[in-house]
């Protein structure tokens, strides 16, 4: 199957897998919302033929969440208001 043969029903079931596996990840729904938006525009813009399409679309998000969680952490490792405190 390849994502532009998806039907709606399997377009919804993508996403709700989508929607998962971020919020596994990112633990916040807003996020884990914003990333699935952002995956699936990219699986469209793309236009993949995957063989496998869900192990292709499980790679994107994950990766793509690990990018918004190093996003999260704070510069040098340091924590916030620590840094000078010595």
């Amino acid at each position: 199957m390849s994502l532009a043969d998806a039907s709606p029903a399997e377009w919804e079931e993508m996403r709700a897998r989508i929607y998962r596996w971020s919020f596994r990840i990112l633990r916040n729904h807003e996020d884990a919302l914003d990333a699935t938006q952002n995956v699936l525009v990219r699986a469209i813009a793309t236009g993949i033929d995957a063989e496998r399409p869900l192990a292709w679309l499980r790679r994107v998000t994950v990766n793509h969440c690990i990018d918004l969680v190093r996003g999260r952490r704070p510069a040098g490792g340091a924590v916030e208001g620590l840094a000078g405190a010595a």
